[in-house]
């Protein structure tokens, strides 16, 4: 459709493993099948591919091992659970690739389970694996599996299908990783999936005025805020009180958020009632501060100012956060901090520019224009 923006073609692909796979045997087996399945992993997570794009076998595999892993810790069941929406699309990746590697046994039952499931939708449903949510069907399931891997282990026949393909790179283990980020990079789609990934990301962190309280207490306290939180009664100013659990760049910390704002306290092991007691207080902020950037970050295209500006300072790396700086009286506009691996970026706005500074000296990217961030939004709209 005319406007629309598509995907673009995917390079050729290479599967690399480690040398070490190229033994034969039950746990070389296992340690093969693990490794490409946690290939797969990486490039999902790391390359932001779709599994519609990646080779048909790989994807099989991927399933029929996940149909295995299920069925050993918690039967047919949990597997049906465990799939959820995408139920017959898992099952029958699953069954093709038993198929492929010689796993006959295994594939007949992964298809009865496909049709039991199609034609009881509603028992499906009611699946979790556990006491009072198994069909007496799918226990049967079970047994049966059990039987055909006494008879005909899935992974050996696995790792000896993973053997035949052409895409198998054997490398020495100490490239693999190397290797393997480099066939995550090579997605063409990768950075506008990124930068799409990361302005939600944004966004979503941006519009919690928590958050927003939050980093600027921990920034008063000179310190970076690298996990989420969750909320748990610690011991503090001199009673019981509800707080939210961090972890910032010197350890876990308890934020107390009221209506006079936000108060960071170090933590120390509690007593029997809590686990956390407040040492000291370490940083705050009050609550016009924490309004007025919250009307800030509203009325500013700041999450993809943001993206725009850290894909041309650091384009490969997908690991980051966001938080603002304590509010400074003589800064006209909020000064926010964020988190790229191990490296910290200021990012804040000046004469209807945005502009990025790094930790390096003369570390500093081009300003962008509202118009250039306005047209980056509108490109991520699509896809």
């Amino acid at each position: 459709m005319f406007g629309k923006r598509t995907s673009r073609p995917l390079p050729a692909f290479t599967i690399p493993v480690s040398k070490d796979g190229v033994i034969d045997g039950p746990d070389a087996s296992a340690d093969l099948i693990s490794t490409v399945v946690n290939f797969v992993n990486h490039l999902l997570t790391n390359g932001f591919y779709r599994l519609k794009e990646l080779p048909p076998h790989l994807v099989q595999l991927y399933h029929a091992e996940f149909y295995v892993a299920q069925i050993d810790n918690g039967g047919h069941s949990q597997f049906v659970h465990n799939c959820g929406a995408q139920a017959q699309f898992i099952f029958a990746n699953a069954e093709a690739g038993l198929a492929a590697m010689g796993a006959a046994g295994q594939a007949s039952l992964m298809r009865e389970l496909a049709a039991w499931t199609a034609a009881n939708p509603d028992s499906a449903a009611a699946q979790t694996g556990f006491k009072g949510g198994r069909d007496p069907a799918l226990d049967k399931l079970d047994e049966a599996f059990s039987r055909e891997q006494a008879k005909n282990p899935v992974a050996l026949r696995a790792a000896a299908w993973i053997r035949s393909w052409q895409e198998i790179r054997f490398i020495e283990p100490a490239d693999l990783s190397s290797a393997w980020d480099r066939c995550a990079r090579a997605n063409p789609n990768r950075s506008h999936r990124v930068s799409k990934a990361r302005v939600e990301a944004f966004r979503e962190t941006l519009s919690d005025s928590v958050h927003l309280g939050i980093g600027m207490a921990a920034d008063a306290a000179d310190e970076v805020i690298f996990e989420g939180r969750n909320a748990e009664a610690i011991d503090a100013e001199g009673r019981h009180v509800e707080a939210w659990i961090v972890r910032t760049s010197y350890g876990l910390r308890g934020a107390i958020c009221d209506s006079n704002g936000v108060r960071l306290y170090a933590l120390q092991l509690a007593g029997k009632e809590v686990t956390w007691g407040a040492v000291s207080l370490i940083g705050s902020a009050g609550k016009p501060d924490i309004d007025r950037m919250l009307s800030f970050v509203k009325g500013e295209p700041l999450a993809a100012a943001a993206d725009l500006l850290l894909s041309r300072a650091r384009p490969d790396l997908t690991d980051f956060t966001i938080q603002p700086c304590e509010m400074v009286r003589d800064i006209p506009n909020p000064i926010f901090k964020i988190v790229v691996g191990d490296e910290i970026f200021m990012l804040s706005k000046k004469n209807e520019r945005f502009f990025l500074v790094g930790q390096k000296p003369g570390e500093r990217y081009d300003a962008i224009s509202v118009a250039e961030i306005v047209a980056h939004e509108q490109s991520l709209r699509d896809d």
